[in-house]
């Protein structure tokens, strides 16, 4: 049996999906395992009235800043909550939101100091629950930092930041700190000696990022001190990649073998061996006669998230950026489901994701299904976010269609593609499945710059996507991307103009704008001069990488401008004023005409293609007798339409076969509806489709998207 741990500190609000996607590629192959989170684990314990009240007292009070002790002299206040707020954010209280809405209820120390003018406004326009949220997470956030500073080192617990991006470490000065009296290590402790190892072979630990390693290591070293015949393997990335050499020599002293690449395959391989079966070690790096061997051997499939044995009610919904106010990406009861390996936009640069782009190649449409299913029986919640980075239009229409066909009720959300076969009948199709909101990350919106990184996208793509969505009720998120090299002011700028007219016409509902990265992976680090920058420091233990820009004007300083506009648009204030007028500096002119996004969507037009797919998504059709044996009384309804024609016998036949292929499966393509369309019965296909019985039709149920 294989044991799969998480040590602190992940994400406090959801279960870490790495290793429940490992969990569930080991149930498929047979293979026995357990998730346990140590991080959930630990976090809840020293976020209890007892652990509290003896770490305060471990403190030294002589040796506190003015800010720590204005903290440390309200320690009773936070004792005396804790228990309470976790509740709150465990959703075992809800209307403790009303209490911490006055401001009085909770102290307010470090991170509410933090808060500007425009915080505390954007606070006072969130639901009564959102807010509540806000503050109580401030209030946890308060307690971290100040164990963090004090005597819990790298004690911080964030939803959205990946310290990692700009995080230095030293392993010499962590096997250091592993050897000092650090509280972190009792409450470790305390958690493993809960654990009973008898029939464990192997312990799997995941090791995201310097921030967890500590934990990693010394969860290694005490399973090696008090745990006899198991294996050891640290799933971990960034030490194969990053950490040089010598380190990896260290780390060794801890593990038997370091896997970076997230399969089950690895581990099966180790598992077979620790069984003493005659095994080939695949995909893993481990040490013989004082060398690191590496065998490596990608993997591009993907597994079904096993919930089992998972109760997510214990996992805190923090709520701690304002920039994010989507519910599904802090909420503790939305099921994780990753739909497909890999990126739909082969060139996708503009975060410098290292996700192989060969997208798709592991859609299994009966897998995501029974894992949604399974998520459902498992967890009870049929709240679901798919987490692939983004997906096509074809991989969404099977999902969503099967959704619909099954009768799978389910509430979901997911990124997508930019892209014009997001028609406004395949948004319809999304909605009927369950969609409820979408992210679209529009990166940089210039010609110029996505002629670099993108096929077969244009800045007119965004806002006709946008609108199709939207037309079904369906919330729009959009990402934008500031800081990206060669990019000037005045394509910034022009963004922004961009952003206000989609909030103007209704057809985005929330942003957030996010700073340029760079990373070894991507194709900017790759081509320096083409993007016209000098890399300053390849730094081999961190995943951010400093450069210098030719160009003579700093970007950083419009961040607060964008980030209050940003603000603002998702209230409806200030959507008319000129975007030059968010800055306290002066700026370019924006160069789009203000009604650059009308125009586009008034000159859009849908047309089909042959391989297109004809659906029926609306209610029951019923076909009877009419006036005469040539035609039929044609009936049909939707929530909002009551639609009743009489027509011909061989067309209200036609439109029906449209019903049956979408329920049996056998989907009819518009080439081949066109080819069957019946003829004498007084029109054509093209002038049928132009009708206004087609509008009507439309408008039930009947729906072409892309194939």
């Amino acid at each position: 049996m294989i044991l799969i741990l998480t040590p602190p500190f992940m994400k406090p609000n959801i279960p870490h999906l790495p290793p429940l996607s490992l969990k569930g590629g080991l149930k498929e192959s047979g293979i026995e395992s357990k998730y346990i989170d140590l991080s959930i684990r630990v976090i809840l314990d020293i976020l209890s009235k007892d652990s509290l009240s003896k770490l305060f007292d471990m403190i030294e009070v002589s040796k506190l800043d003015e800010d720590q002790y204005i903290l440390y002299s309200r320690r009773d206040l936070y004792i005396e909550k804790v228990d309470t707020v976790i509740d709150f954010l465990q959703k075992k209280n809800d209307n403790l939101a009303y209490k911490i809405n006055n401001r009085e209820f909770l102290p307010e120390s470090i991170n509410f100091d933090m808060l500007d003018v425009l915080d505390n406004d954007f606070i006072d326009l969130l639901d009564i629950s959102e807010s509540g949220k806000y503050l109580a997470t401030l209030f946890v956030k308060d307690i971290l930092s100040f164990l963090s500073s004090t005597i819990i080192p790298n004690l911080r617990v964030d939803v959205f930041e990946n310290s990692f991006i700009k995080e230095k470490f030293s392993l010499d000065k962590i096997l250091k700190e592993l050897e000092s009296n650090n509280p972190l290590s009792n409450f470790i402790e305390a958690s493993l000696e809960k654990i009973d190892f008898t029939d464990f072979r192997v312990v799997s630990i995941m090791v995201d990022s310097p921030r967890n390693l500590f934990s990693a290591l010394f969860i290694s070293r005490w399973i090696k001190n008090n745990v006899k015949d198991i294996k050891i393997v640290f799933y971990s990335d960034f030490l194969n990649n990053i950490t040089d050499g010598l380190d990896r020599r260290k780390v060794f002293g801890f593990t038997d073998y370091i896997v970076s690449d997230l399969k089950k395959d690895p581990l099966i391989s180790i598992y077979k061996d620790s069984l003493g079966k005659d095994n080939s070690l695949t995909n893993v790096t481990f040490m013989e006669s004082g060398e690191i061997v590496e065998s490596v051997l990608k993997d591009l499939d993907i597994y079904p998230i096993d919930y089992t044995g998972i109760d997510c009610r214990e996992y805190i919904s923090f709520f701690d950026r304002l920039e994010f106010p989507s519910k599904f990406l802090y909420e503790n009861d939305w099921n994780r489901v990753i739909i497909s390996n890999g990126l739909y936009q082969k060139d996708f640069i503009f975060n410098d994701f290292s996700t192989d782009f060969n997208s798709n190649q592991s859609f299994n449409l009966e897998r995501v299904i029974s894992n949604i299913k399974d998520s459902i029986r498992v967890t009870g919640s049929r709240s679901f976010y798919f987490m692939d980075k983004t997906l096509s239009p074809s991989i969404i229409k099977k999902v969503a269609l099967e959704l619909v066909r099954e009768n799978i009720d389910i509430t979901w959300v997911g990124n997508v593609s930019i892209d014009r076969d997001f028609t406004e009948d395949l948004a319809f199709l999304s909605s009927k499945s369950g969609c409820i909101g979408v992210n679209l990350d529009f990166g940089v919106i210039s010609e110029r710059v996505i002629s670099l990184v993108y096929k077969n996208y244009r800045i007119d793509d965004i806002p006709i996507v946008c609108n199709n969505f939207t037309s079904s009720g369906i919330l729009v998120r959009g990402s934008l991307t500031y800081g990206f090299p060669t990019q000037s002011q005045q394509e910034l700028i022009d963004s922004l103009e961009l952003l206000r007219q989609l909030y103007s016409l209704g057809i985005i509902h929330s942003s957030f704008w996010q700073k340029f990265r760079l990373t070894e992976d991507s194709v900017v680090y790759k081509n320096p001069e083409k993007f016209g920058i000098v890399i300053s420091e390849k730094r081999s233990n961190q995943s951010s990488i400093d450069y210098r820009e030719r160009r003579p004007y700093n970007l950083e300083r419009y961040y607060s401008g964008l980030k209050e506009s940003s603000y603002s648009f998702i209230n409806n204030l200030g959507v008319e004023n000129s975007v030059d007028s968010w800055f306290d500096f002066k700026t370019p002119k924006t160069d789009l005409n203000r009604r650059f996004i009308e125009r586009i969507l008034k000159k859009s037009k849908v047309k089909y293609k042959d391989s297109d797919t004809v659906l029926w998504l609306g209610s029951s059709i019923y076909i009877e007798e009419a006036s005469s044996d040539e035609y039929k009384s044609f009936r049909t309804y939707s929530n909002r339409i009551y639609f009743e024609y009489e027509l011909p016998t061989k067309l209200a036949l036609w439109i029906n076969s449209f019903k049956n292929g979408t329920e049996s499966g056998n989907l009819i393509t518009f080439g081949g509806a066109k080819s069957t369309f019946p003829k004498d019965i007084g029109t054509t296909f093209s002038d049928f489709i132009r009708s206004d019985i087609w509008i009507e039709l439309n408008l039930a149920g009947l729906k072409i998207v892309t194939n």
